[in-house]
């Protein structure tokens, strides 16, 4: 199943030079030039990120109605997606063994709610937080399900509010995924779980397409590899449990003869397009 990524052109927002966010450096090779972002690669471990980078609340106001109409037009295969994903790291088996199923659910960018609905169809008390008003008002009215309009931050949750956070292709579009994940961590009950899910820019694709890789866009500030993924989710007090990736060739590329076989490969290698990792809250 392959989707177009929403993306906005880079506008003229006000910009920031943050340190890399899994080794703190602030020395950085120049890499790529796409619409108006500017990506490169920190000269400390790695990770590849624009620079500088964009202030969030201007990025935010990149997502209107436009947006809306992306989510709509892609909601089911989004949510097969999610659901997918959510089965490859034994989501259900764990939260049940754990005593965790039913409690509250936290899904950050959440959209049009269509995951949040279905949880609650499911006995979880979930609820949303959603940064594009117009997206976030159809779930309300049109689904029913609970969605804070604003950013994870405005919301200001109690502390160890949730037996759950989960947020769906949301990490590598922020600024600051370190202020997010400590975020998270305070509003985790103990032992809560956080799972995300992310493009990998250690994958197949990304090494094959460079520049060309479909995550490439204005609206992706961060792409981290599973590896240094992994890194910053541990120390930012978090054990990861489980991580899957899947995807190995976009759709339409290839005949489904040789995607098939590729696509079981990045798989079962980890170099998959896409990376879901389930993590506890230490």
């Amino acid at each position: 199943m392959s989707v177009r990524t929403f993306s906005n052109p880079a506008g003229n927002e006000r910009c920031l030079g943050y340190a890399c966010p899994i080794c703190g450096s602030s020395v950085f090779t120049f890499l790529w030039e796409v619409e108006g972002a500017r990506f490169h690669r920190c000269c400390g471990c790695g990770h590849l990120q624009q620079y500088p980078v964009p202030v969030q609340e201007e990025l935010s106001l990149r997502y209107g109605e436009e947006y809306l109409s992306y989510e709509l037009s892609n909601e089911e295969a989004f949510f097969s997606l999610m659901a997918k994903a959510l089965d490859d790291v034994g989501f259900s088996s764990l939260t049940a063994s754990r005593g965790l199923a039913g409690g509250r659910f936290l899904d950050i960018g959440c959209a049009t709610g269509r995951l949040i609905e279905h949880l609650r169809k499911h006995g979880w008390r979930a609820e949303g937080v959603e940064v594009c008003s117009p997206t976030a008002r159809y779930g309300i009215e049109h689904r029913g399900v609970p969605i804070s309009i604003s950013t994870l931050e405005q919301a200001a949750f109690g502390d160890q509010a949730f037996q759950v956070v989960h947020a769906s292709h949301l990490i590598e579009h922020l600024s600051d995924p370190v202020a997010f994940l400590q975020e998270a961590h305070r509003i985790l009950d103990n032992r809560g779980l956080l799972v995300l899910t992310t493009p990998n820019s250690a994958g197949l694709q990304a090494k094959l397409f460079g520049s060309g890789w479909r995550s490439v866009i204005p609206d992706h500030i961060h792409l981290f590899g599973r590896k240094n993924f992994l890194t910053l989710l541990r120390s930012n007090d978090f054990s990861p449990l489980s991580w899957k990736t899947w995807g190995g060739i976009a759709k339409g590329l290839v005949s489904e003869t040789i995607k098939r076989p590729v696509d079981r490969f990045a798989k079962l290698s980890g170099l998959g397009d896409v990376m879901i990792v389930l993590s506890e809250k230490r």
